[in-house]
């Protein structure tokens, strides 16, 4: 899994707007996201493909005065740096009543680090053809076991997680995946409706393929 494209072309600009706030405050770090998720889910009568709830994609700016923290949130980092700056400044501007409050704090360390995580992954190896194939491979399987279920449901989530951290000193980036997946029963055992469930996680889909169905 390659890195973000995204967050490859805004690390300049990250690097740009902390040096050009950096005259303003002790201590300025951003942080960088950028997440894609996908949810594939199989049913007796439905089967559908959506984005995944932890889709995520922005920055937040962190700075410290020496006094007081700060964090400014913003969807991108590229445009006019002195009119980024200013946009800043004028969000995380102090009330008058609270001056007086703001209490001295210790330095933040910076050390100096330039450093790439990358985990391997398989998510580029399965479209969404096959793990669809897999949720209704599991969710026949359930059905056919017993007649009692009254349905069933086979799920699985891929996130693929992309984050860039920029400071003065430091610049770090990490990529990874991570899919979630279940199977669930709705069995009919009685009067009552039970809801027999299992779950296997990983950060390699082949993992699922393989854990799931046992």
């Amino acid at each position: 899994m390659a890195f973000s494209l995204f967050l490859e072309s805004r690390k300049k600009d990250c690097k740009a707007l902390v040096m050009a706030l950096r005259k303003h405050f002790d201590y300025v770090s951003i942080l960088g996201t950028d997440v894609k998720s996908k949810a594939l889910r199989a049913t007796r009568s439905v089967s559908n493909i959506g984005e995944g709830r932890d889709s995520e994609c922005g920055f937040v700016i962190k700075m410290t005065s020496g006094k007081s923290f700060y964090e400014y949130s913003l969807d991108d980092v590229v445009g006019d740096i002195d009119s980024l700056v200013n946009t800043v400044l004028d969000g995380v501007k102090v009330h008058a009543s609270l001056i007086d409050s703001q209490v001295c704090g210790s330095a933040v360390a910076d050390e100096p680090m330039i450093k790439d995580f990358v985990r391997p992954s398989d998510v580029e190896d399965y479209d969404d053809k096959a793990l669809m194939d897999f949720c209704t491979g599991i969710k026949d399987k359930i059905l056919s076991s017993s007649d009692k279920f009254v349905n069933a449901i086979a799920m699985i989530s891929v996130m693929e997680v992309n984050k860039l951290f920029v400071s003065e000193n430091k610049s770090l980036s990490q990529s990874y995946a991570w899919i979630n997946s279940y199977a669930i029963g709705v069995y009919r055992a009685g009067n009552k409706m039970v809801t027999p469930r299992e779950g296997v996680n990983s950060h390699l889909i082949k993992d699922i393929f393989e854990k799931l169905p046992q």
